[in-house]
């Protein structure tokens, strides 16, 4: 959503107060919030699913549909009487329509295991997975790029939008940095009892007597 250049000076004296509402929800919802939403499901992923870490991931995506819908409420209300098209204002109402579709997305999840083999994933689960995932992380691309591009048009309206397309890049580059840690963290924990499983034959072998009493009522 924009400002006309020719209507409102954009500084820090007078930038209006739904302009800076405007930009601290989306950027929250998605410079803060997103980040760690994504970051919370690979952990899930990586480390074995558990219902914490699949409401601290739905906590995170509702607050972010939340946000969303009352920043581009916001970004609306900024220009009452004309809609000017830029880039920003394009992908900004393209990242809405796309969280809230994942939100619905989100409600739709099939069940986990398949109706004829309990054990494996059903083929609409692993579907899901791929298509939620996939969405997810074009909203989360969309989105960064569009705090980005709400430093240029800072730019646009005379006002100085490095500081705002500073942050939108550090906050990136961090959430990169902390998603290749967690990668490289939890293969490594993975990866630790099977390593100690092949190397420890320090076990002494089990006699015919200690089977038989370890076994109990059951081997009958």
């Amino acid at each position: 959503m924009v400002l006309r250049p020719s209507s409102v000076i954009l500084d820090v004296d007078n930038l209006p107060t739904v302009a800076i509402a405007h930009a601290v929800l989306m950027s929250v919802a998605w410079l803060a919030l997103t980040p760690l939403s994504v970051l919370i499901a690979r952990v899930g992923k990586k480390m074995g699913s558990s219902r914490r870490i699949l409401w601290m991931h739905v906590a995170c995506n509702v607050l972010v549909v939340a946000l969303t819908i009352a920043g581009f409420a916001m970004g609306l209300q900024i220009i009452p009487n004309s809609f000017e098209v830029t880039e920003h204002s394009v992908i900004g109402t393209l990242v809405t329509v796309l969280v809230v579709l994942q939100a619905i997305n989100g409600l739709l999840r099939p069940a986990k295991t398949s109706s004829t083999a309990k054990s494996a994933k059903s083929i609409g689960r692993i579907l899901w997975e791929w298509v939620h995932s996939a969405h997810g992380r074009m909203a989360l691309s969309l989105g960064i790029t569009n705090c980005v591009l709400g430093g240029n048009q800072l730019d646009k309206w005379g006002s100085d939008g490095a500081a705002a397309r500073l942050v939108a890049i550090v906050a990136s580059a961090l959430w990169v940095v902390s998603y290749v840690f967690v990668e490289l963290r939890t293969r490594r924990i993975n990866r630790a009892p099977n390593s100690a499983v092949d190397v420890d034959h320090s076990d002494p072998p089990v006699t015919q007597t200690q089977a038989a009493t370890s076994a109990g009522p059951l081997s009958a």
